[in-house]
């Protein structure tokens, strides 16, 4: 269900006729929405309530969608949960965490990093080349990448994975805005992310992660020194879209 409400200004994707007594934040990544996250982690519904908001243009700063995904947590009554964020979602879950560390059960944080202000200068040339690039084109060329990598990995893909960038889903307005929070998240001051290092935490790293390579998962050890850690061998970012399996099955353990 697709959460409607004058004061939440953001669409939460919510498996919201489940029993489940546990609630599950999940922050997506840069080529995904909420409604994907729902579905990827379906399994997981008989066990928790999943509250999956979505990080479109109607937020150019982390803070306004918090707003409102505080607004639906209060409404809700929900006051203890635990978070998943991956990639660009990992970014957010730690913003997310800044005030609200002590309401996290457990926080998995996957494929992702910590601020860096090189990695930002070079996301805004990204941007700037991106505007240049005509719509159609733009997510042609991301199915097609996408496609490659599902070939490379020797595995089929799952109905819906081909159109991971579907126009009716994806614009290069949504994607240019993942651009935009994740600037805002590189120029967070890493002490700012300090109330986050008590949490009980998991760091999912992939082996063969192209975009968050090994040196950002020393950085990540090294500033969550207290955080449980397990590399994924053989995994590149993006196998979690054609492989979820593993990664559902780590969730699942951790959590429980």
């Amino acid at each position: 269900m697709t959460i409607k409400n004058q004061l939440i200004h953001m669409k939460i994707e919510d498996n919201h006729h489940t029993t489940a007594a546990s609630a599950l934040i999940v922050f997506h990544g840069g080529g995904s929405d909420g409604k994907f996250m729902l579905d990827f982690l379906a399994p997981l519904g008989d066990r928790y309530r999943l509250i999956c908001p979505t990080f479109d243009m109607k937020f150019p700063a982390l803070e306004e969608a918090f707003a409102s995904l505080n607004t639906y947590l209060q409404q809700n009554g929900i006051k203890g949960y635990n978070v998943y964020g991956i990639s660009l979602g990992g970014q957010i879950a730690q913003c997310f965490g800044i005030q609200h560390a002590r309401d996290i059960n457990k926080i998995i944080l996957s494929r992702t990093c910590l601020p860096d202000s090189k990695r930002n200068a070079r996301l805004g040339l990204k941007r700037m080349l991106l505007k240049l690039i005509p719509e159609n084109a733009l997510l042609k060329r991301l199915n097609r990448d996408f496609s490659q990598k599902i070939k490379s990995a020797q595995s089929e893909a799952k109905p819906g994975q081909q159109d991971l960038y579907a126009p009716d889903r994806v614009d290069k307005a949504f994607l240019i805005n993942a651009l935009n929070l994740q600037m805002g998240f590189h120029n967070t001051p890493w002490e700012r992310l300090s109330p986050l290092k008590q949490a009980d935490m998991l760091l999912l790293f992939a082996e063969n992660d192209q975009i968050f390579p090994t040196e950002d998962h020393k950085k990540m050890k090294d500033f969550y020194p207290e955080a449980k850690t397990l590399t994924m061998a053989g995994h590149g970012h993006s196998d979690i879209l054609f492989k979820p399996e593993k990664e559902l099955k780590i969730i699942k353990e951790y959590l429980e």
